[in-house]
């Protein structure tokens, strides 16, 4: 009997460690960051995903891309701002699977990875990269520069079917080279299909401003470019396809339309990558998905280590204590702060929360100008102009002035992880409102 229940013991030892190590063994199920396609955030793009799976046969690609089936041609793989760069491997799987009759769609901007297109080696084209500084437009636009209207240049496309106003979110460009001389400005018009006016400027200083020496003209938003037997499409904006921007204008029927054309109406299968989205998976649930890795990561090792304990019977007991640790790079701020404290969340979580938190109420006071950077007065802002946001966040601000005034002691990192994410949320969404 107490052979058996240090076995159990052992079990259990066994099975937390897995569920610690799990975040880096597992395949990565998004946590909620931009552009993720399960979330629904401001900045997500779940809506954008959800209508692909209302009319295609959608699958998550989890893992690297050279296990993209290439003898299957005709599928549509999609990567919608990736955050890690794709490999030199992935690079020549994705080549062979184009070659073979395959669709990509690749969409990305001057803070995603993977902006370097030449591997593809296009026809007449030398190098092909979306640009480093944000587009903006100063002569066609909605509310502000940053918000390009497209010219559609390739009207009556069925890429662009019953599309006739599409609104960016902050976009880049598509950057062709200066020393390519084999490319003419008739090549150039095949493969655009919607570009800014003439008063776009790349903002390569980041600034918000136009400046003088900024490279302006008419800048490529969206192009399609063939190669082998299959196409690259290239959107250099996600920002089109988040759930602020996605049913403005014919942002959503742009979707629809192109999806409709990739897919042959939807006789195509689409592959929607997101293992290159910085996606890490929050807990060990992500992996009850996943029929193959659960047998081989925990049933497997766990049915050892149970049947050897058992046999052993010497395994003694023993006390284990997890360390506690805020995962995710929206708690990045967390690690920093409590190095720069010599604190441990396990000791004291409250001293770089409140770090956080006092961030937070400057960042809040300085964009939404209140009166001074306290709690009521971001309360009152919230349930006037954001009332969305104040049934989410006000139990949270309210804790964390309790906190600050030494009223209550957080101990618990996964009400502290909430509490950040949802302070986090609501910045983003001050940011797309500016």
């Amino acid at each position: 009997m107490k052979h058996f229940r240090y076995t159990l013991m052992a079990f259990a030892f066994v099975l937390i460690l897995l569920i610690s190590l799990s975040n880096f063994l597992a395949p990565g199920l998004p946590s909620e960051v931009s552009y993720d396609p399960l979330t629904a955030s401001s900045l997500s793009c779940s809506e954008f995903f959800s209508t692909l799976e209302s009319r295609y046969t959608v699958k998550l690609l989890l893992t690297s891309f050279t296990t993209i089936n290439t003898s299957a041609p005709g599928s549509v793989l999609v990567s919608v701002g990736p955050t890690e760069n794709f490999s030199s491997d992935e690079k020549s799987a994705i080549v062979e699977f184009v070659n073979s009759g395959g669709t990509f769609i690749f969409i990305a901007d001057n803070d995603s990875a993977g902006r370097d297109l030449s591997y593809f080696s296009f026809t007449g084209i030398y190098s092909l990269t979306i640009s480093s500084a944000p587009l903006r437009d100063y002569a066609l636009y909605e509310k502000r520069p940053d918000f390009v209207l497209l010219d559609i240049v390739a009207a009556g496309n069925a890429i662009f079917e019953n599309v006739s106003s599409i609104i960016t979110n902050y976009p880049a460009a598509l950057v062709y080279s200066e020393d390519n001389l084999s490319m003419s400005d008739n090549n150039r018009v095949l493969n655009d299909l919607a570009w800014s006016s003439a008063g776009g400027a790349l903002d390569l200083d980041k600034d918000g401003e136009r400046g003088s020496d900024e490279p302006t003209g008419t800048f490529s938003v969206i192009a399609k470019y063939s190669k082998g037997k299959g196409y690259v499409v290239v959107i250099s904006d996600p920002g089109i396809f988040v759930n602020d921007m996605i049913d403005r204008a014919n942002n959503r029927q742009f979707a629809i339309s192109l999806f409709n054309w990739a897919t042959n109406n939807g006789s195509k299968p689409v592959v929607f990558d997101v293992s290159h989205g910085g996606f890490i998976p929050p807990n060990w649930i992500g992996v009850a998905s996943y029929g193959s890795f659960i047998f081989n990561f925990l049933v497997l090792p766990l049915a050892i280590v149970f049947v050897a304990a058992f046999l052993a019977g010497t395994i003694r007991k023993r006390r284990v204590a997890r360390k506690v640790k805020v995962i995710g790079h929206h708690f990045k701020n967390m690690d920093r702060y409590s190095k720069a404290m010599n604190t441990s969340y396990k000791k004291s979580i409250n001293d770089p929360l409140m770090v956080f938190y006092e961030e937070f109420l400057l960042r809040c006071y300085e964009q939404l100008k209140l009166k001074s950077p306290e709690e009521t007065e971001l309360l009152k802002k919230l349930k006037a102009e954001y009332p969305e946001y104040y049934s989410r966040l006000r139990r949270t601000i309210e804790l964390c002035g309790q906190v600050r005034v030494g009223a209550r002691d957080i101990r618990s990192p996964r009400t502290v992880r909430k509490m950040i994410e949802k302070m986090s949320d609501f910045e983003k969404a001050m940011e797309a409102r500016k």
